[in-house]
């Protein structure tokens, strides 16, 4: 093979671009294997945990963070995995889209409060969820504020 153009140009007609081309596709391990001297990078992939009973938990609405806890492992290396196409989160990230079950990290002058649901961050501190959803916004992290709350989104 002289050129990887025409295994692009076939993954961009088939799926609209490369970005979009599955990490598995024959055309695209071609293509990584001829850029990196016949070696495919997402071949060896190193897994120092149980990827079934992962995906399993991933399957059920678990927390990343939770599952890397169980599995004695790091977040990232999850991720990582599901990036690369061993892992699947479609289940999980429907689950995840529902803002209801939307887990956070509260933040108060930059110390670590409590995680959890607006609903239950909102019982334990006394704010309320509408005064919640307001500290995500641009608006008011621009502004200056004696207390400044924070709320970040984990999954």
């Amino acid at each position: 093979m002289t050129s990887i153009v025409p295994l692009v140009a076939e993954c961009e007609a088939e799926f609209g671009s490369i970005k979009q081309t599955p990490i598995n596709d024959k055309r695209l391990v071609k293509a990584r294997k001829f850029l990196n001297h016949g070696v495919d990078p997402f071949e060896n992939i190193e897994v120092d945990f149980d990827v079934d009973a992962a995906q399993k938990m991933l399957d059920k609405g678990l927390y990343k963070q939770d599952i890397a806890e169980f599995l004695n492992t790091k977040p990232y290396k999850i991720n990582r995995l599901i990036y690369k196409g061993v892992l699947d989160d479609s289940k999980w990230l429907k689950n995840k889209s529902d803002p209801k079950t939307c887990r956070y990290v509260f933040y108060k002058n930059g110390d670590y409060q409590m995680r959890g649901t607006m609903k239950e961050i909102s019982a334990l501190t006394g704010i309320s969820v509408s005064s919640l959803k307001g500290f995500r916004t641009n608006e008011y992290k621009k502004r200056n504020h004696r207390i400044r709350y924070r709320l970040v989104e984990i999954d």
